[in-house]
């Protein structure tokens, strides 16, 4: 928590670097939002696919759909799991305006 209260303290920076790590997915809407909560379970998982589709009540290949989708659309980015998992974390106590 202490690292969430650090990043919002400068929101303006904060939020250029969720929509750097997030890309597209940082947009509003549903479709977005369910993307956003896929990879939150995943990443609390540990990227267990099976874990995580138990946890949403989906099908584990949707699960990996989701998140391999999110990976080739990122695949000139350099994040890795743990910023990815920090982002979305974030997101969630400071949404990102587009």
């Amino acid at each position: 928590m202490a690292l969430v209260d650090l990043l919002t303290k400068d929101a303006a920076t904060t939020r250029r670097w969720i929509l750097d790590v997030l890309g597209p997915y940082a947009a509003p809407g549903e479709q977005a939002r369910v993307a956003r909560e896929t990879l939150a379970v995943y990443f609390s998982c540990g990227e267990n696919a099976v874990r995580a589709a138990e946890l949403l009540g989906v099908h584990r290949n949707t699960v990996r759909q989701r998140v391999d989708r999110f990976w080739k659309g990122r695949e000139s980015h350099s994040s890795d799991g743990l910023q990815i998992a920090l982002a979305l974390r974030v997101y969630d106590d400071l949404p990102v305006e587009s």
